[in-house]
């Protein structure tokens, strides 16, 4: 078993890790609102963020560039 630190250094990395695939899955897809041409609006389906969070990145690619074409 880890010890307390190491774990919790690992879940913050594991953390990170899954907010910058989203980030990556973001960059392709059109936002649902801009606020004060400042803030982006997504609205993500439980199937997307799963998407975002686990598939392969050409995949990811391939999703969100489809999602730009609608």
């Amino acid at each position: 078993m880890l010890p307390e630190k190491e774990l919790q250094t690992r879940l913050f990395d594991l953390e990170e890790m899954r907010f910058a695939r989203l980030c990556f899955f973001l960059q392709f897809r059109r936002p649902d609102a801009v606020i004060g041409h400042t803030i982006l609006i997504y609205r993500l389906s439980d199937l997307e963020v799963g998407v975002a969070e686990s598939a392969p990145l050409p995949l990811l690619e391939e999703a969100a560039a489809a999602q730009e074409t609608r």
